[in-house]
């Protein structure tokens, strides 16, 4: 299940189904993922390591993408991408500011 995975101790086996969520919300759609929603938040703002950190912010705005809607983005994702650019991690910052146009282009 994704949520086990999600909850794992393993850096890597979180970081593989952050990526895997967009792929899942494409195929179950956005309410089949909305149980998911709150680990991936708390990921970007609670997790200590910054890859995990990065792949939560990654499929944050993959799923903004999918979702296509401002009123949505705004609603669940806005706040956690802005904060993600005052991450204490520079990999985290950079890959943040370079998206940035990205969930921009929908709100």
């Amino acid at each position: 299940c994704i949520r086990d995975s999600l909850e794992d101790d393993d850096a890597e086996v979180k970081i593989q189904a952050y990526k895997t969520i967009p792929k899942f919300a494409q195929v179950l759609g956005q309410e089949a993922l909305a149980p998911l929603l709150p680990h991936v938040k708390s990921a970007v703002t609670t997790s200590p390591r910054w890859r995990v950190r990065l792949a939560a912010i990654d499929a944050l705005v993959d799923l903004g993408l999918q979702y296509g809607s401002a009123e949505v983005f705004s609603k669940n994702m806005e706040q956690l991408y802005l904060s993600a650019v005052f991450d204490k991690a520079s990999q985290v910052r950079q890959s943040v500011i370079a998206r940035l146009p990205e969930p921009v282009s929908y709100t």
